[in-house]
């Protein structure tokens, strides 16, 4: 399910604004240029990138260092002006809620965290490019991303590995990660073959979608991608060379037998069932494995 795009346009790549925002899975751009992304009707503001993958965009964040006396209105400005940033606006949004209406002696400056992205340029984490196949300073075709209805992921199957290789191996609880990347990435949407750098436990990770399953959607020839809800299902894999074990996690649910690519009655040892009889034998052992709302697909 590709979704619709919008008109495309050509901006420059340029490297993420600081460190910490490479870990956000976000591209970040002007606050003139975010409008151009903005999904109507809801607070997200979504970009295809090269014909890549689909990225939620942003503008970096904001934060109060400073004292003298400020306008409300001026910052019902530039909450209008960022709100579609609404990852980044979590913290100016709980302090606007504290101040009276008008004019108010506050105690606080709004300022950017770091230097404005320019115009007509997009910011970009080196996996990003790397992905999009683009190097900073180079031209890239972005457009505005429709999601279409019932977007929402059922199932996603995320394959681990370190930043770093030859990391000291570590063990990871898959509900715990499963928790935390569901808040990390709520409302990103996923393509099949994306890989996507995060910090966990103070170590850095690379997952790589290998399944992306809409609910209610049959198994697509076009591309796999949708929106992380908070009723995602995230299964892990890990390769043996990885240095990473998973745990917590059922041994079937990470058995590529029943990923719904590899599906073989005969790699059981098993033929010369129909295909109805097939379709039996997977739910009987997925519903061991997957949470009812998605084995009933």
């Amino acid at each position: 399910m590709a979704g619709r795009s919008g008109h495309d346009s050509s901006m420059i790549v340029t490297n993420t604004p600081a460190r910490d925002l490479a870990y956000t899975n976000f591209a970040y751009c002007s606050p003139s240029d975010l409008r151009k992304f903005a999904v109507h009707g809801s607070n997200l503001a979504l970009a295809s990138v090269g014909d890549s993958y689909v990225l939620s965009i942003s503008y970096p964040f904001l934060y109060i260092v400073a004292c003298f006396r400020i306008d409300f209105c001026g910052v019902l400005d530039l909450f209008e002006c960022c709100m579609y940033a609404c990852c980044f606006l979590v913290g100016l949004f709980d302090w606007l809620l504290v101040l009276p209406s008008g004019n108010v002696e506050s105690n606080v400056d709004i300022d950017t965290a770091h230097e404005s992205i320019p115009n007509g340029h997009i910011a970009l984490n080196a996996i990003q490019r790397r992905h999009a196949r683009v190097s900073t300073g180079d031209s890239v075709s972005v457009s505005r991303f429709i999601p279409p209805d019932d977007f929402n992921l059922a199932l996603l199957t995320l394959e681990l590995e370190f930043v770093k290789k030859g990391t000291k191996d570590e063990q990871i609880d898959a509900v715990q990660l499963s928790q935390q990347l569901r808040k990390r990435f709520i409302n990103q949407v996923m393509t099949t073959g994306q890989r996507v750098t995060f910090e966990y436990h103070g170590n850095g990770y690379i997952f790589t979608v290998n399944q992306a399953v809409i609910e209610g959607q049959e198994k697509s020839k076009g591309i796999e991608r949708g929106i992380i809800a908070a009723e995602t299902y995230i299964i892990f894999e890990a390769p043996n060379s990885s240095g990473i074990k998973i745990v917590n996690q059922r041994e079937a649910a990470s058995s590529n037998i029943f990923r719904q690519k590899e599906f073989n009655l005969q790699s059981l040892g098993i033929g010369g069932l129909s295909a109805e009889f097939a379709d039996i034998f997977r739910r009987a052992f997925a519903s061991r494995v997957f949470p009812s709302h998605v084995t009933s697909r």
